[in-house]
């Protein structure tokens, strides 16, 4: 997941910090995710995930 999500926001052409931005969380988190210090579980993910395809299209 971790590789699938900078992968992801290297495409959309987002920073760690403007993609942090408008998911609404904070850039450390962000980090944590790309380098797999943290993962997103559950309910999150699937809210996360949401997010992310909706605002990929902005």
């Amino acid at each position: 997941m971790s590789t699938f999500i900078k992968r992801c926001r290297e495409e959309a052409g987002l920073t760690q910090a403007q993609l942090a931005e408008k998911m609404g969380v904070s850039v450390v988190a962000v980090q944590n995710w790309e380098n797999g210090k943290t993962k997103v579980y559950g309910r999150q993910k699937d809210v996360h995930t949401r997010r992310w395809s909706d605002k990929a299209k902005e």
